[in-house]
C-alpha cells in the first residue's frame, strides 16, 4: 500500500478510537457476527450493481443470496482459493454453536408476546 493513504480500518479505528485487534483471537461466533454482516454488504452492493429497481425487489434478490444455502454454496467456490489460516478459520467458525436457539429460529414461528 502507499505511504500516507489509509486502509479503510485505519479510519474506522481512528475516527472510533478502537484499538487493533489480532482478529485471530477473536471467537468464532463473533468472527461469524462479522462476516454475515460483511457478506450481507457484498450481497447488496450485487444486487444494486444489477440494476435500479423498487427496494422490495432489490431485498427479495439480496434475501434469496444471504440464506444459508446459497452462503454454503458460496464459500465452496471460495475455498480453493483460501490459505491455509484462513480455512483453518473458516471451519472453526463452521464448527461453532450458537449457545442456544431461538424458539422461532427451530419452529420458524413467531414468539408469542405476552403482556
Amino acid at each position: 500500500m502507499e505511504t500516507g493513504v489509509d486502509t479503510l480500518a485505519e479510519v474506522i479505528r481512528r475516527q472510533f478510537g478502537l484499538e487493533k485487534q489480532d482478529i485471530r483471537t477473536c471467537s468464532p461466533l463473533t468472527l461469524a457476527y462479522i462476516g454475515d454482516s460483511i457478506y450481507d454488504l457484498v450481497i447488496r452492493t450485487k444486487v444494486v450493481e444489477e440494476g435500479n429497481c423498487p427496494p422490495n425487489s432489490l431485498h427479495k434478490k439480496a434475501s434469496s443470496m444471504v440464506k444459508a444455502h446459497a452462503q454454503a454454496e458460496m464459500i465452496e467456490k471460495l475455498l480453493p482459493d483460501l490459505t491455509e489460516e484462513e480455512q483453518q478459520i473458516y471451519r472453526r467458525g463452521r464448527n461453532a454453536k450458537w449457545p442456544k436457539m431461538l424458539p422461532c429460529m427451530i419452529t420458524g414461528k413467531p414468539p408469542e408476546w405476552r403482556l
